[in-house]
């Protein structure tokens, strides 16, 4: 369950038809970083949109472990 709670930390949520009522649901249901990337649905991903994607990526930070848990 760690290892689970672990990967949620991060989240990204791409989608061709992202509304209000979806980042109403990450901000209820999710405590972590989180990105909610809308895509282009006549092109889909492109070359820019990994550029995004991993730009956010590396903004983000390792989670630290509560002290006991096994890495």
């Amino acid at each position: 369950m760690r290892r689970a709670r672990r990967t949620l930390a991060f989240a990204v949520w791409l989608d061709d038809q992202l509304s209000a009522a979806d980042r109403a649901y990450v901000r209820q249901h999710h405590t972590g970083a989180a990105l909610l990337y809308d895509i282009d649905p006549a092109v889909g991903l492109d070359l820019d949109d990994f550029e995004a994607l991993a730009q956010w990526a590396d903004t983000l930070t390792e989670p630290t472990a509560p002290t006991g848990a096994v890495r």
